[in-house]
Protein backbone atom coordinates (compact mmCIF):
# COMPACT_ATOMS: atom_id res chain seq x y z
CA UNK A 1 0.00 0.00 0.00
CA UNK A 2 1.32 3.40 -0.98
CA UNK A 3 0.18 6.98 -0.60
CA UNK A 4 1.58 10.38 -1.54
CA UNK A 5 0.94 13.79 -0.02
CA UNK A 6 2.33 17.29 -0.22
CA UNK A 7 2.58 20.21 2.21
CA UNK A 8 2.97 23.89 1.28
CA UNK A 9 5.47 26.44 2.49
CA UNK A 10 4.45 28.75 5.32
CA UNK A 11 5.18 31.99 7.15
CA UNK A 12 5.85 31.33 10.82
CA UNK A 13 5.35 33.75 13.73
CA UNK A 14 3.63 36.40 11.53
CA UNK A 15 5.66 39.05 13.37
CA UNK A 16 3.65 39.32 16.56
CA UNK A 17 2.87 35.65 17.31
CA UNK A 18 6.18 33.98 18.07
CA UNK A 19 5.73 30.18 17.89
CA UNK A 20 1.93 30.74 17.82
CA UNK A 21 0.82 32.21 14.48
CA UNK A 22 1.44 31.06 10.94
CA UNK A 23 -0.16 30.95 7.52
CA UNK A 24 0.40 28.77 4.48
CA UNK A 25 1.73 29.93 1.11
CA UNK A 26 0.79 29.00 -2.43
CA UNK A 27 3.95 27.99 -4.28
CA UNK A 28 6.78 25.65 -3.24
CA UNK A 29 5.88 22.42 -1.48
CA UNK A 30 7.41 19.19 -0.19
CA UNK A 31 6.11 15.84 -1.45
CA UNK A 32 6.46 12.56 0.41
CA UNK A 33 5.60 9.07 -0.80
CA UNK A 34 4.92 6.56 1.96
CA UNK A 35 4.73 2.80 1.60
CA UNK A 36 3.34 0.53 4.28
CA UNK A 37 5.81 -2.26 5.07
CA UNK A 38 5.47 -5.37 7.27
CA UNK A 39 8.53 -4.56 9.38
CA UNK A 40 7.66 -2.48 12.48
CA UNK A 41 10.04 0.39 11.73
CA UNK A 42 10.38 3.64 9.80
CA UNK A 43 12.96 3.89 7.03
CA UNK A 44 13.90 6.65 4.58
CA UNK A 45 14.78 5.29 1.17
CA UNK A 46 15.50 8.52 -0.72
CA UNK A 47 15.70 12.30 -0.31
CA UNK A 48 15.67 14.27 -3.55
CA UNK A 49 15.89 17.95 -4.32
CA UNK A 50 17.41 19.00 -1.01
CA UNK A 51 19.74 21.99 -1.10
CA UNK A 52 21.76 20.52 1.75
CA UNK A 53 22.57 17.06 2.99
CA UNK A 54 19.63 15.99 5.14
CA UNK A 55 19.89 13.02 7.55
CA UNK A 56 18.60 9.64 6.37
CA UNK A 57 18.36 8.43 9.96
CA UNK A 58 14.59 8.51 10.71
CA UNK A 59 15.11 9.65 14.29
CA UNK A 60 17.04 12.72 13.07
CA UNK A 61 14.77 13.54 10.12
CA UNK A 62 11.56 15.52 10.68
CA UNK A 63 9.46 13.25 8.48
CA UNK A 64 10.89 10.09 10.04
CA UNK A 65 10.53 11.39 13.60
CA UNK A 66 6.90 12.32 12.96
CA UNK A 67 6.06 8.81 11.77
CA UNK A 68 7.97 7.25 14.67
CA UNK A 69 5.80 9.28 17.05
CA UNK A 70 2.67 8.19 15.17
CA UNK A 71 3.63 4.50 15.33
CA UNK A 72 4.43 4.60 19.02
CA UNK A 73 1.24 6.46 19.94
CA UNK A 74 -1.04 4.12 17.98
CA UNK A 75 0.93 0.93 18.63
CA UNK A 76 1.00 0.01 14.94
CA UNK A 77 2.29 -3.49 14.11
CA UNK A 78 3.59 -2.36 10.71
CA UNK A 79 6.02 0.30 9.54
CA UNK A 80 6.55 2.91 6.84
CA UNK A 81 9.13 3.52 4.12
CA UNK A 82 9.55 7.11 2.87
CA UNK A 83 10.71 8.89 -0.26
CA UNK A 84 11.01 12.67 0.18
CA UNK A 85 11.04 15.24 -2.63
CA UNK A 86 12.07 18.64 -1.26
CA UNK A 87 10.51 21.61 -3.03
CA UNK A 88 10.97 24.19 -0.26
CA UNK A 89 14.44 25.77 -0.02
CA UNK A 90 16.62 24.71 2.88
CA UNK A 91 17.05 27.14 5.83
CA UNK A 92 14.95 29.84 4.15
CA UNK A 93 12.41 30.52 6.91
CA UNK A 94 9.57 28.98 4.87
CA UNK A 95 8.84 25.92 6.99
CA UNK A 96 10.75 23.37 4.93
CA UNK A 97 11.41 21.03 7.86
CA UNK A 98 7.80 21.17 8.99
CA UNK A 99 6.48 20.51 5.48
CA UNK A 100 8.26 17.16 5.23
CA UNK A 101 6.80 16.06 8.57
CA UNK A 102 3.26 17.13 7.64
CA UNK A 103 3.35 15.55 4.18
CA UNK A 104 4.67 12.26 5.63
CA UNK A 105 1.94 12.18 8.27
CA UNK A 106 -0.87 12.93 5.83
CA UNK A 107 0.32 10.16 3.49
CA UNK A 108 0.83 7.64 6.31
CA UNK A 109 -2.56 8.51 7.79
CA UNK A 110 -4.20 7.48 4.51
CA UNK A 111 -2.67 4.01 4.94
CA UNK A 112 -4.18 3.40 8.39
CA UNK A 113 -7.17 1.13 8.88
CA UNK A 114 -9.00 4.04 10.50
CA UNK A 115 -7.44 7.35 9.42
CA UNK A 116 -7.26 10.04 12.08
CA UNK A 117 -8.87 13.48 11.75
CA UNK A 118 -6.48 16.05 10.36
CA UNK A 119 -6.22 17.96 13.65
CA UNK A 120 -5.26 14.73 15.45
CA UNK A 121 -2.01 14.65 13.46
CA UNK A 122 -0.89 17.92 15.03
CA UNK A 123 1.07 16.55 18.04
CA UNK A 124 2.98 14.11 15.81
CA UNK A 125 3.88 16.91 13.37
CA UNK A 126 5.15 19.03 16.27
CA UNK A 127 7.29 16.10 17.43
CA UNK A 128 8.85 15.92 13.98
CA UNK A 129 9.46 19.67 13.78
CA UNK A 130 11.23 19.56 17.15
CA UNK A 131 14.03 17.52 15.59
CA UNK A 132 15.02 20.41 13.32
CA UNK A 133 14.26 23.47 15.44
CA UNK A 134 15.04 22.23 18.93
CA UNK A 135 11.72 23.44 20.31
CA UNK A 136 8.09 22.32 20.31
CA UNK A 137 6.06 24.82 18.32
CA UNK A 138 3.34 24.50 15.71
CA UNK A 139 3.35 27.85 13.94
CA UNK A 140 4.40 26.12 10.70
CA UNK A 141 2.75 22.70 10.91
CA UNK A 142 -0.61 24.15 11.96
CA UNK A 143 -1.33 26.15 8.79
CA UNK A 144 0.08 23.33 6.67
CA UNK A 145 -2.50 20.99 8.15
CA UNK A 146 -5.50 23.32 8.02
CA UNK A 147 -4.62 26.01 5.48
CA UNK A 148 -4.84 29.78 5.83
CA UNK A 149 -4.00 31.65 9.03
CA UNK A 150 -3.88 29.50 12.18
CA UNK A 151 -3.25 30.00 15.87
CA UNK A 152 -1.21 26.99 17.01
CA UNK A 153 -1.50 26.33 20.73
CA UNK A 154 0.19 23.68 22.80
CA UNK A 155 -2.43 21.03 22.05
CA UNK A 156 -4.93 22.59 19.65
CA UNK A 157 -5.22 24.50 16.37
CA UNK A 158 -7.53 27.49 16.00
CA UNK A 159 -8.27 28.76 12.46
CA UNK A 160 -8.40 32.56 12.35
CA UNK A 161 -10.72 34.67 10.17
CA UNK A 162 -9.42 36.74 7.28
CA UNK A 163 -12.00 39.47 6.64
CA UNK A 164 -10.03 40.95 3.72
CA UNK A 165 -8.44 39.44 0.58
CA UNK A 166 -4.92 39.87 1.98
CA UNK A 167 -1.81 39.03 -0.03
CA UNK A 168 1.63 38.15 1.25
CA UNK A 169 4.87 39.07 -0.50
CA UNK A 170 7.90 37.03 0.59
CA UNK A 171 11.47 37.85 -0.43
CA UNK A 172 14.01 35.06 0.01
CA UNK A 173 17.61 36.37 -0.04
CA UNK A 174 20.57 34.31 -1.17
CA UNK A 175 21.40 33.41 2.42
CA UNK A 176 20.84 30.34 4.60
CA UNK A 177 19.89 30.69 8.26
CA UNK A 178 19.11 27.54 10.23
CA UNK A 179 16.39 27.69 12.87
CA UNK A 180 18.63 26.33 15.64
CA UNK A 181 21.14 29.14 15.11
CA UNK A 182 18.41 31.77 14.99
CA UNK A 183 16.97 30.53 18.29
CA UNK A 184 20.28 30.82 20.14
CA UNK A 185 20.08 34.63 20.07
CA UNK A 186 16.84 34.43 22.07
CA UNK A 187 18.40 32.78 25.10
CA UNK A 188 18.92 35.98 27.13
CA UNK A 189 16.01 36.93 29.44
CA UNK A 190 13.44 39.56 28.44
CA UNK A 191 12.23 42.49 30.48
CA UNK A 192 8.70 42.17 31.83
CA UNK A 193 7.74 45.49 30.23
CA UNK A 194 8.70 44.17 26.79
CA UNK A 195 6.63 41.05 27.33
CA UNK A 196 3.62 43.15 28.33
CA UNK A 197 3.96 45.37 25.26
CA UNK A 198 4.20 42.32 22.99
CA UNK A 199 1.08 40.81 24.59
CA UNK A 200 -0.77 44.04 23.88
CA UNK A 201 0.18 43.91 20.21
CA UNK A 202 -0.86 40.28 19.88
CA UNK A 203 -4.24 41.12 21.39
CA UNK A 204 -4.69 44.05 18.99
CA UNK A 205 -3.72 41.89 16.02
CA UNK A 206 -6.18 39.11 16.85
CA UNK A 207 -8.96 41.55 17.69
CA UNK A 208 -8.40 43.38 14.41
CA UNK A 209 -8.88 40.11 12.53
CA UNK A 210 -12.00 39.22 14.49
CA UNK A 211 -13.62 42.66 14.12
CA UNK A 212 -12.37 43.37 10.62
CA UNK A 213 -10.62 46.52 11.88
CA UNK A 214 -7.55 47.45 9.84
CA UNK A 215 -6.36 50.06 12.32
CA UNK A 216 -6.21 47.50 15.12
CA UNK A 217 -4.42 45.08 12.83
CA UNK A 218 -1.81 47.67 11.86
CA UNK A 219 -1.30 48.68 15.49
CA UNK A 220 -0.59 45.10 16.50
CA UNK A 221 1.54 44.11 13.48
CA UNK A 222 4.91 44.59 15.18
CA UNK A 223 7.40 42.32 16.94
CA UNK A 224 9.11 43.81 19.96
CA UNK A 225 10.70 40.63 21.31
CA UNK A 226 12.19 38.36 18.64
CA UNK A 227 12.72 40.58 15.60
CA UNK A 228 15.18 43.03 17.27
CA UNK A 229 17.51 40.15 18.18
CA UNK A 230 17.28 38.29 14.88
CA UNK A 231 17.42 41.28 12.54
CA UNK A 232 21.26 41.56 12.69
CA UNK A 233 21.48 38.02 11.27
CA UNK A 234 19.88 39.19 7.98
CA UNK A 235 21.83 41.95 6.20
CA UNK A 236 19.54 44.63 4.79
CA UNK A 237 16.48 43.55 6.78
CA UNK A 238 15.74 46.99 8.21
CA UNK A 239 15.90 48.59 4.74
CA UNK A 240 13.60 45.94 3.25
CA UNK A 241 11.11 46.39 6.07
CA UNK A 242 11.07 50.18 5.63
CA UNK A 243 10.55 49.80 1.87
CA UNK A 244 7.56 47.50 2.45
CA UNK A 245 5.94 49.84 4.97
CA UNK A 246 6.54 52.86 2.73
CA UNK A 247 4.76 50.99 -0.08
CA UNK A 248 1.63 50.57 2.05
CA UNK A 249 2.20 47.21 3.73
CA UNK A 250 0.08 46.44 6.78
CA UNK A 251 3.21 45.04 8.40
CA UNK A 252 6.51 43.35 7.56
CA UNK A 253 8.88 41.12 9.47
CA UNK A 254 11.02 38.00 9.26
CA UNK A 255 9.33 34.87 7.99
CA UNK A 256 9.89 32.30 10.70
CA UNK A 257 13.52 32.37 11.80
CA UNK A 258 14.55 34.15 8.59
CA UNK A 259 16.29 35.08 6.41
CA UNK A 260 13.15 35.50 4.24
CA UNK A 261 11.17 38.70 4.80
CA UNK A 262 7.42 38.87 4.36
CA UNK A 263 4.89 41.70 4.14
CA UNK A 264 1.09 41.77 4.10
CA UNK A 265 -0.85 43.89 1.61
CA UNK A 266 -4.53 44.54 1.01
CA UNK A 267 -4.36 43.27 -2.56
CA UNK A 268 -2.17 41.62 -5.15
CA UNK A 269 -1.61 44.87 -7.06
CA UNK A 270 -0.25 46.60 -3.94
CA UNK A 271 2.11 43.70 -3.28
CA UNK A 272 3.42 43.70 -6.84
CA UNK A 273 3.97 47.47 -6.68
CA UNK A 274 6.11 47.10 -3.54
CA UNK A 275 8.32 44.35 -4.98
CA UNK A 276 10.91 46.52 -6.83
CA UNK A 277 11.70 48.68 -3.81
CA UNK A 278 12.04 45.69 -1.49
CA UNK A 279 14.34 43.83 -3.90
CA UNK A 280 16.44 46.97 -4.34
CA UNK A 281 16.89 47.17 -0.56
CA UNK A 282 18.29 43.64 -0.46
CA UNK A 283 20.47 44.40 -3.50
CA UNK A 284 22.02 47.36 -1.66
CA UNK A 285 23.06 44.91 1.07
CA UNK A 286 24.72 42.73 -1.58
CA UNK A 287 22.05 39.99 -1.59
CA UNK A 288 20.04 38.74 -4.53
CA UNK A 289 16.47 37.78 -3.66
CA UNK A 290 13.67 35.66 -5.05
CA UNK A 291 10.03 36.78 -4.62
CA UNK A 292 7.04 34.66 -3.71
CA UNK A 293 3.52 36.09 -3.95
CA UNK A 294 0.60 34.27 -2.33
CA UNK A 295 -2.79 34.92 -0.72
CA UNK A 296 -2.61 34.87 3.05
CA UNK A 297 -5.47 32.36 2.88
CA UNK A 298 -3.03 29.86 1.41
CA UNK A 299 -3.54 26.19 0.61
CA UNK A 300 -3.98 23.39 3.09
CA UNK A 301 -6.38 20.57 3.79
CA UNK A 302 -9.44 21.63 5.74
CA UNK A 303 -9.43 25.29 4.66
CA UNK A 304 -12.08 27.33 6.37
CA UNK A 305 -14.85 29.54 5.14
CA UNK A 306 -17.07 29.73 2.09
CA UNK A 307 -15.63 30.33 -1.35
CA UNK A 308 -17.52 31.90 -4.22
CA UNK A 309 -17.74 30.79 -7.85
CA UNK A 310 -18.63 32.83 -10.91
CA UNK A 311 -21.99 32.12 -12.53
CA UNK A 312 -20.18 31.98 -15.88
CA UNK A 313 -17.83 29.29 -14.55
CA UNK A 314 -14.74 30.76 -16.24
CA UNK A 315 -13.11 32.41 -13.21
CA UNK A 316 -11.39 30.63 -10.29
CA UNK A 317 -13.05 30.32 -6.90
CA UNK A 318 -12.23 33.08 -4.41
CA UNK A 319 -12.87 33.56 -0.67
CA UNK A 320 -16.19 35.16 0.12
CA UNK A 321 -14.50 38.30 1.47
CA UNK A 322 -12.72 38.84 -1.84
CA UNK A 323 -15.97 38.19 -3.74
CA UNK A 324 -17.77 40.82 -1.70
CA UNK A 325 -15.09 43.41 -2.45
CA UNK A 326 -14.88 42.56 -6.16
CA UNK A 327 -18.61 42.48 -6.88
CA UNK A 328 -18.26 40.91 -10.33
CA UNK A 329 -15.95 38.09 -11.32
CA UNK A 330 -13.19 38.70 -13.91
CA UNK A 331 -15.25 36.83 -16.51
CA UNK A 332 -18.20 39.19 -15.99
CA UNK A 333 -20.28 36.74 -13.97
CA UNK A 334 -21.81 37.17 -10.56
CA UNK A 335 -20.17 35.56 -7.54
CA UNK A 336 -22.36 33.00 -5.76
CA UNK A 337 -21.40 30.72 -2.83
CA UNK A 338 -19.72 27.47 -3.68
CA UNK A 339 -21.65 25.77 -0.89
CA UNK A 340 -25.20 26.56 0.16
CA UNK A 341 -26.58 26.41 3.72
CA UNK A 342 -29.07 23.80 4.87
CA UNK A 343 -31.41 24.48 7.80
CA UNK A 344 -31.62 22.06 10.68
CA UNK A 345 -34.41 19.54 10.92
CA UNK A 346 -37.05 20.13 13.59
CA UNK A 347 -38.16 23.35 15.24
CA UNK A 348 -40.84 25.74 14.09
CA UNK A 349 -40.75 27.39 10.74
CA UNK A 350 -43.71 29.73 11.07
CA UNK A 351 -45.60 31.34 8.23
CA UNK A 352 -43.94 33.55 5.65
CA UNK A 353 -44.74 35.27 2.40
CA UNK A 354 -43.16 32.67 0.17
CA UNK A 355 -45.00 29.62 1.45
CA UNK A 356 -47.30 29.67 -1.58
CA UNK A 357 -44.40 29.56 -4.02
CA UNK A 358 -42.83 26.73 -2.05
CA UNK A 359 -46.00 24.71 -2.32
CA UNK A 360 -46.16 25.36 -6.05
CA UNK A 361 -42.60 24.26 -6.61
CA UNK A 362 -42.87 21.15 -4.47
CA UNK A 363 -46.50 20.26 -5.14
CA UNK A 364 -46.81 19.41 -1.46
CA UNK A 365 -49.02 21.05 1.16
CA UNK A 366 -47.28 23.29 3.68
CA UNK A 367 -48.34 23.63 7.27
CA UNK A 368 -48.05 27.18 8.56
CA UNK A 369 -48.82 25.99 12.04
CA UNK A 370 -46.04 23.48 12.43
CA UNK A 371 -43.68 24.40 9.61
CA UNK A 372 -42.81 20.72 9.30
CA UNK A 373 -44.11 19.85 5.83
CA UNK A 374 -42.41 22.47 3.66
CA UNK A 375 -40.15 20.10 1.79
CA UNK A 376 -39.82 18.55 -1.59
CA UNK A 377 -40.68 14.87 -2.18
CA UNK A 378 -37.03 13.85 -1.86
CA UNK A 379 -36.02 15.72 1.26
CA UNK A 380 -36.88 15.47 4.93
CA UNK A 381 -39.39 17.83 6.55
CA UNK A 382 -37.72 20.95 7.80
CA UNK A 383 -38.56 24.53 8.77
CA UNK A 384 -37.51 27.71 7.04
CA UNK A 385 -35.29 29.72 9.40
CA UNK A 386 -34.66 32.58 6.96
CA UNK A 387 -36.74 35.60 6.04
CA UNK A 388 -36.91 38.11 3.22
CA UNK A 389 -35.93 41.57 4.42
CA UNK A 390 -35.74 44.93 2.68
CA UNK A 391 -36.46 43.41 -0.71
CA UNK A 392 -33.42 41.07 -0.61
CA UNK A 393 -33.19 37.40 0.16
CA UNK A 394 -31.16 36.77 3.27
CA UNK A 395 -30.93 33.05 2.86
CA UNK A 396 -34.55 31.87 3.02
CA UNK A 397 -34.73 28.13 2.43
CA UNK A 398 -37.30 27.04 -0.15
CA UNK A 399 -37.59 24.73 -3.09
CA UNK A 400 -38.32 27.42 -5.68
CA UNK A 401 -35.85 28.61 -8.29
CA UNK A 402 -33.71 31.74 -8.28
CA UNK A 403 -31.72 33.64 -10.86
CA UNK A 404 -27.95 33.68 -11.17
CA UNK A 405 -28.12 37.18 -12.60
CA UNK A 406 -29.62 40.24 -10.93
CA UNK A 407 -32.25 39.42 -8.27
CA UNK A 408 -35.66 38.91 -9.86
CA UNK A 409 -38.30 41.24 -8.38
CA UNK A 410 -41.12 38.70 -8.11
CA UNK A 411 -41.68 36.86 -4.84
CA UNK A 412 -43.26 33.85 -6.50
CA UNK A 413 -41.46 30.76 -7.66
CA UNK A 414 -40.16 30.89 -11.24
CA UNK A 415 -40.00 27.86 -13.42
CA UNK A 416 -36.56 27.03 -14.80
CA UNK A 417 -38.01 26.51 -18.28
CA UNK A 418 -38.20 30.30 -18.85
CA UNK A 419 -35.31 32.73 -18.27
CA UNK A 420 -35.76 34.97 -15.21
CA UNK A 421 -36.12 38.74 -15.73
CA UNK A 422 -32.91 39.35 -13.82
CA UNK A 423 -30.84 37.53 -16.44
CA UNK A 424 -28.63 34.49 -15.94
CA UNK A 425 -29.74 30.90 -15.44
CA UNK A 426 -32.63 29.73 -13.32
CA UNK A 427 -31.34 27.42 -10.62
CA UNK A 428 -33.60 25.29 -8.51
CA UNK A 429 -31.89 25.32 -5.16
CA UNK A 430 -32.11 26.94 -1.79
CA UNK A 431 -32.34 30.69 -1.86
CA UNK A 432 -29.04 32.14 -0.76
CA UNK A 433 -27.15 35.22 -1.98
CA UNK A 434 -23.46 35.68 -1.31
CA UNK A 435 -24.02 39.37 -0.55
CA UNK A 436 -26.65 38.63 2.11
CA UNK A 437 -25.42 36.97 5.26
CA UNK A 438 -27.78 34.52 7.03
CA UNK A 439 -27.65 34.09 10.74
CA UNK A 440 -25.20 31.44 11.86
CA UNK A 441 -26.82 28.29 13.18
CA UNK A 442 -24.65 25.92 15.25
CA UNK A 443 -24.26 22.52 13.71
CA UNK A 444 -25.40 23.52 10.23
CA UNK A 445 -24.10 21.29 7.48
CA UNK A 446 -23.13 22.38 4.00
CA UNK A 447 -23.96 20.42 0.85
CA UNK A 448 -21.60 20.01 -2.06
CA UNK A 449 -21.48 22.51 -4.97
CA UNK A 450 -23.26 20.03 -7.23
CA UNK A 451 -26.51 20.55 -5.32
CA UNK A 452 -27.08 23.88 -7.09
CA UNK A 453 -27.30 22.70 -10.68
CA UNK A 454 -29.36 24.15 -13.56
CA UNK A 455 -32.77 22.54 -13.85
CA UNK A 456 -34.33 21.94 -17.25
CA UNK A 457 -37.81 20.99 -16.08
CA UNK A 458 -40.35 22.25 -13.63
CA UNK A 459 -39.88 19.67 -10.90
CA UNK A 460 -38.16 20.63 -7.68
CA UNK A 461 -34.45 19.78 -7.49
CA UNK A 462 -33.81 20.63 -3.87
CA UNK A 463 -30.76 18.70 -2.57
CA UNK A 464 -31.29 15.71 -0.39
CA UNK A 465 -30.34 15.27 3.21
CA UNK A 466 -31.55 18.67 4.44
Amino acid sequence: MRAEAWAPASVGNVAVGFDLLGHSLAGPADRVRVERIPAPRVEIRAIRGAGASLPRDPARNTAGAALIALREALGLPFGFALEIDKGIPFAAGLGGSAASAVAALVAANALLERPLPRAALYPFAVAGEEVASGGRHGDNVGPMLLGGLVLAGRDRLVPLPLPWPLWCLVLRPSLALETRRARTVLAAPYALADFTAQSERLALFLLGLERGDLELLRAGFADLLVEPRRAPLVPGFAQVQRAALAAGALGASLSGAGPSVFAWFLGRAEAEAALPAMRAAFAEAGLASEPLLSPVAGPGRGARGVRCLSTRARAPAVPIAEALLAGLAPDGGLYVPERLPQPRAGGSGGGDRDSTSSRRACSRPSSRRTGSARSCPRSAARPSPFRRRSGRWTGRASCSSFSTGRPAPSRTSRRASSPPPGGGCALRARRFCCWSRPRATPGRRWPTPSTASPASGSRCSTPRGG
